[in-house]
């Protein structure tokens, strides 16, 4: 995956350069997009970590029986989540990162303001390496998907949610406990003067009408006005221009 550069001269391994190796193996153009979803994206480009001749890099490696690209692909989560970090090893300091590597026990803390990388970074670190994604499928992950996109998505699901009102009551008991997580209480989450303004009514604790409001709000985007304490205002002065302010809107009120 061309993550490590030798320095015979120097005695040092250097495994990261993250743009490098993102404009490598996933293009410049997905690279961009990639590294355009952190604050820190210019920290994380360039972060690196070397690794002094004569010491173990047995801490970015999988206690895999065999070879394959899925060894690869967990060393590229451990350099990931480095990366947005700031410079944290996903297994913890070099003392007992090997030991919580056996052990498959990972800290993603430091990375909970970023879900969807941390999504990924735990699919990378699998202990199953056949459960690891493959550098293809990791290009599909929704990390490298546009602001448009994303809520493309979620309007398409509205639609459907309502076309099939069976969909979300045959949901598995995983996605059950997850879908009713996003929704615990969530019209409080969102401005008040907007719900106000809509013309339909929302249940509170429902996913399925969290993401109709999401759906009607970006629909009717253009004409919805709000009134603040007597002065109307447009939807886009609560949540901010689309794509990008309306998606950080939902994001930052964990909807």
């Amino acid at each position: 995956m061309n993550l490590v550069k030798r320095n015979e001269d120097k005695g040092e391994e250097t495994i990261g350069d993250l743009k490098l190796s993102l404009d490598t193996q996933l293009g410049s153009k997905s690279s961009k997009v990639f590294l355009g979803r952190f604050k820190n994206r210019d920290v994380a480009a360039k972060r690196s970590l070397i690794i002094k001749k004569g010491s173990s890099n047995l801490g970015w490696r999988p206690v895999d029986k065999s070879v394959t690209y899925a060894l690869d692909m967990f060393s590229f989560g451990c350099i990931l989540f480095y990366s947005l970090s700031g410079g944290l090893h996903p297994f913890g300091d070099e003392k007992n990162c090997v030991k919580h590597i056996a052990s498959n026990q990972p800290s993603l803390s430091e990375i909970n303001h970023l879900p969807e990388a941390k999504q990924l970074v735990r699919g990378l670190l699998n202990s199953n390496p056949e459960s690891r994604p493959s550098a293809s499928e990791v290009l599909k992950h929704p990390i490298f998907w546009s602001t448009d996109k994303k809520i493309q998505l979620i309007v398409e699901a509205s639609d459907h949610f309502t076309a099939v009102p069976a969909f979300l009551q045959n949901l598995t008991a995983t996605e059950r406990k997850i879908t009713t997580a996003l929704a615990k209480k969530w019209v409080s989450q969102v401005d008040g003067n907007v719900l106000n303004s809509m013309r339909s009514k929302y249940r509170d604790n429902d996913f399925g009408e969290l993401v109709r409001f999401f759906r009607n709000c970006k629909c009717h985007y253009s004409d919805i006005m709000i009134d603040i304490k007597g002065s109307i205002v447009s939807i886009q002065t609560v949540m901010g221009d689309m794509p990008d302010g309306f998606h950080s809107y939902f994001a930052s009120q964990n909807c």
